[in-house]
């Protein structure tokens, strides 16, 4: 879906796709309040396949923008084990280098 993928782009962060994908669940709330005939004089027109429709797309928008959110977060969590670990090596690195040699200064 482009248009999930163009908002992806522009890093969101977690509040921006809960906040999108709050307003397609709202929406289908909406519909599904909304009456399914409207009498308009001698005629009365079935809005259930408008009301299907637009809830079928919210709901397709919402599982769209949950995959997109889970890719982010787990590319960003992927990010962050990266340098943490990175970190770590250069902690264990730099003790390592660092201990035998104030141990050799206690040897005497």
């Amino acid at each position: 879906m482009a248009v999930c993928e163009k908002f992806a782009l522009k890093n969101p962060n977690v509040v921006a796709y809960d906040e999108k994908i709050l307003y397609y669940y709202k929406t289908i709330e909406e519909i599904q309040l909304l009456p399914k005939y409207k009498d308009i004089e001698f005629v009365r027109l079935s809005m259930r396949s408008v009301c299907d429709s637009i809830s079928h797309h919210s709901k397709e928008w919402m599982k769209h923008l949950g995959i997109q959110l889970n890719e982010t977060t787990k590319r960003s969590l992927l990010d962050l084990k990266h340098r943490l670990d990175v970190s770590s090596l250069k902690k264990l690195i730099f003790l390592r280098n660092f201990f035998p040699k104030n141990l050799k200064r206690l040897e005497i």
